[in-house]
């Protein structure tokens, strides 16, 4: 498949869904300058200029919950710099990657865990505790059950490379 086809069928897709469910999608708040993203021809490579640290590129796991935004093989680009990650600054549909304390359950013992999220921002809120954001996995039907303190949130995604999906591979890694 041509580059250009499946960015076409990637865009067929999301929007089919969009229609399907009715719901607006809010896209991630830009963090990035476009004047900061030129292309290097003779070295071939993407530069991104100004992206304050700390920085860190990394991939997820085979969850489908952020599909067909994000899935396994894509590269994220993430800063935990308080610039992008501040509560003035996340805005609905940032896509933010948060720790929860996760029991799995089983016949005669059970595992505890903590697991990173990576889901969108759905809503954002202010309570007595201070701020908070719900997020909502784009692949999954309802958002996720609990308040998401600006404490809580470990990085942003302030970018997102759709790579090709690595063919059995055993690197997953989490944010």
């Amino acid at each position: 498949m041509k580059l250009a086809e499946a960015i076409i069928a990637f865009f067929d897709v999301l929007f089919e869904k969009h229609e399907q469910s009715g719901v607006e999608l809010p896209s991630p708040y830009n963090k990035i300058k476009i004047s900061d993203v030129r292309y290097d021809e003779p070295n071939r490579q993407i530069i991104i200029e100004n992206i304050e640290p700390p920085v860190r590129l990394t991939t997820v796991g085979k969850s489908n919950s952020q599909e067909p935004w994000m899935d396994y093989g894509h590269l994220f680009v993430l800063s935990s710099n308080k610039k992008y990650i501040a509560e003035e600054e996340l805005k609905v549909g940032d896509v933010v990657i948060w720790e929860k304390e996760v029991t799995t359950r089983h016949n005669d013992y059970s595992i505890t865990e903590w697991k990173q999220i990576i889901h969108s921002i759905y809503d954002i809120g202010k309570d007595g505790d201070g701020w908070y954001c719900i997020t909502k996995g784009l692949n999954n039907e309802y958002p996720d059950p609990w308040k998401i303190r600006w404490t809580d949130i470990m990085w942003v995604d302030l970018m997102t490379v759709w790579c090709e999906k690595p063919e059995d591979s055993k690197e997953e890694t989490q944010p």
